[in-house]
């Protein structure tokens, strides 16, 4: 069964996950930001109000400087919980290269450590 992830869902529930109690920097954890801009993809940028950093919904996150969109890894964790599987399995799963794979299986075991992105990983498997 092959679940379709818009953008959109997956931002939604990334955001839900990491910040439940409101979005924070991820630099100094402070909880007072500003709208910055709109980036390439369509994303929201923010900047802090104390350490006048930007950042993005996923900055800091496994999902952090990917090219590949939100669905591809939502659907490769998916594929992860639910057993093993091989990086030639991915590929095809995903219609991405092996070594893409390799990599999206690699970041995703690091990151199913992750507690601030634990509860979105019980939700995707």
């Amino acid at each position: 069964m092959r679940l379709e992830w818009s953008e959109q869902q997956c931002l939604e529930r990334v955001r839900k996950s990491r910040w439940p109690d409101g979005r924070r920097c991820p630099r100094c954890s402070h909880a007072d930001w500003r709208l910055h801009a709109q980036g390439d993809n369509g994303r929201p940028k923010y900047r802090c109000r104390r350490c006048d950093r930007t950042f993005n919904d996923l900055t800091g996150t496994v999902f952090a400087h990917s090219h590949l969109s939100l669905g591809k890894w939502f659907e490769c964790a998916r594929a992860l919980k639910q057993g093993p599987k091989t990086c030639v399995q991915l590929s095809r799963l995903l219609s991405v290269k092996v070594a893409t794979a390799w990599r999206l299986r690699k970041s995703l075991r690091r990151a199913f450590c992750d507690p601030s992105l634990d509860r979105l990983f019980k939700e995707v498997g």
